[in-house]
């Protein structure tokens, strides 16, 4: 009867509950044809003439993760200038997601806000004024979206200069992506190659344009559709292997056998986590393995987690009685 009793409640914690938290990381990796972007560092673009970057920032905002099967959450009042300068992680807090399949946000600042008072806000804040160089150009057109300034020509003496703003060039972005586990974080790692930037943009000749028109539409378009793509094993769930595992019994009395649906090509490794996010148990898998054997002590409720090079490939919670 206990026994019984007990099964009831871990089942109703297992339905009212959902998944345990992570803390939610995202990471910008700045690349230039892929390889590591270095500010001011010459780079040949595909048109065939040579430039370098001294200045990238950008703004982000309205971001929201899509995960476990399609449920999306946004993560409020943020956002980001990200300056391709600096190392560019940022912690998204804490939400109910275990498996990462795309991550959504828009390039600028969204309208309620784009017109605000810099002044508004605390030093430190993404929106508040940042001298030098600013990212705010006035009461109406609002913040430059994105700013792009560098050298062009044969010696380098060329100045180009190109700052995206306008309500009208808020632009989507959607990433296919998964997310890397460590721990009780979940770091959502992206690529950010420049060289895209330079798609049906010539800046050869030093252009000059501060506004809404013209080169600064085809900046945005290019870093909104070109630029951005899933990084370091957090490839799109569509992508990964398709390595899925099924846990029988579940609910157990504590030992289960975890089922592959098929064996192992690549180093795959079967973490146990509790519902605070710590690994109770790990294992790696040995390549052509079909099959686990799970075993924990205390009873509860647990998130299993399959991982191969490719990512996440599956999670599954386990009940043990």
């Amino acid at each position: 009867m206990k026994r019984i009793l007990l099964s009831l409640i871990l089942l109703t914690i297992f339905i009212g509950t959902g998944f345990s938290q992570n803390n939610i990381e995202l990471n910008f990796i700045h690349e230039f044809e892929g390889q590591e972007f270095n500010i001011s560092d010459p780079y040949t673009v595909t048109a065939d003439y040579d430039l370098n970057i001294n200045r990238l920032q950008y703004y982000i905002s309205e971001i929201a993760v899509t995960h476990d099967g399609g449920q999306v959450t946004a993560i409020e009042d943020t956002w980001l200038l990200v300056n391709a300068n600096e190392d560019s992680s940022y912690d998204l807090g804490s939400y109910d997601i275990s498996t990462v399949e795309s991550i959504g946000f828009w390039i600028g600042v969204d309208a309620a806000h784009n017109h605000l008072d810099p002044a508004s806000y605390e030093s430190g804040h993404p929106l508040a004024y940042t001298l030098p160089p600013s990212m705010h150009w006035g009461w109406a057109a609002g913040y430059r979206f994105v700013a792009l300034e560098g050298k062009t020509g044969s010696s380098m003496l060329i100045t180009y200069e190109i700052h995206a703003l306008g309500d009208g060039n808020y632009t989507e972005v959607n990433v296919a992506t998964g997310a890397v586990q460590d721990g009780s974080t979940l770091a959502i790692n992206l690529g950010a190659n420049y060289n895209e930037l330079f798609n049906g943009l010539n800046v050869s000749g030093g252009v000059i344009n501060h506004g809404e028109t013209g080169t600064a539409v085809t900046l945005i378009d290019n870093l909104a559709n070109d630029v951005f793509y899933a990084k370091d094993g957090a490839n799109s769930i569509a992508e990964l292997d398709k390595l899925s595992m099924k846990v029988t019994p579940n609910p157990s009395d504590g030992v289960s056998t975890i089922w592959l649906s098929e064996s192992t090509s690549q180093p795959t490794t079967v973490t146990v986590f509790d519902l605070a996010g710590k690994v109770i148990n790990s294992e790696t898998l040995r390549i052509g393995s079909t099959s686990a054997t799970l075993n924990v002590q205390e009873p509860g409720m647990y998130i299993i987690q399959l991982v191969n090079n490719q990512g996440v490939a599956e999670s599954i919670r386990w009940i043990r009685l």
